[in-house]
């Protein structure tokens, strides 16, 4: 018989009747971790409901709140580098599903699963939109050459956070947990999040999450950790970084980073420049990093060597409280120790487009229009799929081959839904 792992067990046996029904191969026991990179493109979507809505209609706006678009600046241009022309892109047999922008795209072994997206006409740059009242829940797996469908079946709330583990994806929609079983088509509830969290990691036995800012005042949030094998919440002690803004969690194979800003008055004002700030948790404990030269890393994905904050571009804080000097957004850490800097032979780019969701698979990165090499150092110019001005796409890394799905034509100018389409794309990198 086959030993199954905790997380296999627990979804099998304790959490809820629904994963009893789930007849699901086992889970790796190895750590899974890569944060979704989020749009550099500012839309601030108004809830009639809320005051405050996560979702893919809104990422982006915190970025932009504390950075004006004047401050951007470029990197210093590398060496030319190579281009990826349309010339490589292949089309697929379109999703079966209406035509949208927005979707999340995941990988899970071999399959490609979309979930999710915008219906409607997106938003359109530095506009304020009213958000859905009802988010589609149906999903898509792309295996081989051809495509299943599915649903997660909870329309009030798009899905926030999706993260894999083995053959199955941890979904968070508002403070819900679910587990979606793509073999089997099945979607469960999971948990519930003990508070509003940023995205979920993992390390195959037990989910992390921590809230992204204390800006409500209070205590400093603390990272809260739910194992499997009891289906139970906890606590970790107090980390060293104390209050903060853009906090996130990431699993490594040193032990769980946490990366944050420290909250001052005036962040990226007359407090000075936000530098990422990092500490490690391992063994039982808390390890202070050193403070990283860096001013982004709102997403960061684990490459399996070193974690890397795949943002472009550079702010110099403008002419009142300059910085300065040009500080990237982007940058590399080695937890294990404490090293760190700025992503090599950055490209020099006019224009800062993120037009797919940014995949990410190993040392591979897709970062707004270009393929970055992190093993190589390299960067690669990446044409959109031919037939639209396609932003807004769903993207999935599976090794070296990015599936495309989804998006909107932004030549149609944001006029009407006819610019949406469900067409799909694979190039091979």
């Amino acid at each position: 018989m086959t030993e199954r792992d905790p997380f296999d067990t627990a979804l099998r046996g304790r959490l809820h009747e629904e994963l009893n029904a789930l007849d699901v191969p086992d889970f790796p026991a190895e750590a899974v971790g890569a944060q979704q990179p989020s749009t550099m493109r500012r839309r601030t979507v108004i809830s009639a409901a809320a005051a405050s809505v996560v979702g893919l209609a809104v990422v982006g706006a915190e970025i932009e709140r504390r950075r004006s678009p004047s401050d951007a600046t470029v990197g210093a241009p590398p060496a030319t580098p190579r281009s990826l022309t349309s010339g490589g892109w292949t089309s697929l047999a379109a999703l079966p599903l209406t035509p949208r922008s927005g979707l999340r795209g995941v990988r899970v072994g071999d399959r490609a699963v979309f979930l999710g997206g915008l219906l409607g006409l997106p938003c359109p740059p530095n506009a304020s939109c009213l958000a859905p009242t009802h988010w589609p829940d149906e999903l898509a797996i792309l295996e081989g050459a051809g495509w299943r469908t599915g649903a997660t079946g909870v329309k009030e709330s798009p899905v926030s956070g999706a993260v894999a583990v083995g053959d199955r994806v941890i979904l968070t929609i508002e403070r819900q947990v679910l587990v979606l079983d793509p073999e089997n088509d099945r979607v469960a509830a999971l948990t519930t999040l003990p508070t509003e969290m940023g995205p979920l990691t993992t390390d195959g036995s037990r989910l992390f999450g921590v809230s992204g800012s204390d800006e409500g005042g209070g205590d400093p949030a603390r990272v809260q950790v739910f194992t499997l094998a009891s289906g139970s919440w906890t606590t970790l002690p107090p980390d060293p970084l104390g209050a903060s803004f853009d906090r996130l969690v990431i699993w490594t194979d040193a032990g769980l980073v946490l990366l944050a800003k420290k909250l001052v008055a005036s962040p990226g004002g007359a407090d000075g420049p936000s530098f990422v700030r990092a500490a490690l948790f391992a063994d039982g404990a808390w390890r202070r990093l050193p403070d990283l030269d860096c001013i982004g890393g709102w997403s960061w994905h684990w490459t399996g060597t070193r974690l890397v904050a795949p943002q472009l571009g550079s702010a110099d804080g403008g002419e009142i409280d300059g910085y300065g000097r040009a500080i990237p957004f982007g940058g590399w850490l080695d937890p294990v120790t404490g090293a760190s800097g700025p992503l090599p032979n950055t490209p020099a780019t006019e224009a800062i487009t993120q037009w797919v969701d940014g995949p990410a698979d190993g040392d591979l990165m897709v970062v707004q229009g270009w393929l970055y090499d992190d093993a190589a150092g390299t960067w690669s110019a990446l044409t959109r799929p031919p037939g639209g001005d396609w932003i807004d796409s769903g993207g999935v890394l599976i090794g070296r081959r990015l599936i495309v799905a989804g998006g909107y034509d932004a030549a149609d100018d944001y006029r009407s839904e006819a610019g949406l389409t469900n067409a799909a794309w694979a190039i091979d990198l």
